[in-house]
């Protein structure tokens, strides 16, 4: 078979491939947000007096 696409089925590829890796983006963005947030907050209620004892007093 011999397909043409003319240059509006290459717009809207290209409109419609660039769409879904943003979509992509901001979801792996946000679950990687998610994920920091939580180990921060772990780090924070466990580990804050260590924390505070190994910082240096001026």
């Amino acid at each position: 078979m011999n397909w043409r696409i003319g240059i509006g089925g290459r717009l809207l590829f290209a409109f419609s491939l660039l769409a879904t890796m943003t979509l992509m983006a901001t979801g792996l963005s946000l679950r990687s947000h998610a994920d920091l947030e939580s180990r921060l907050t772990t780090l924070h209620q466990n580990h804050i007096g260590a924390l505070f004892a190994a910082t240096p007093v001026k």
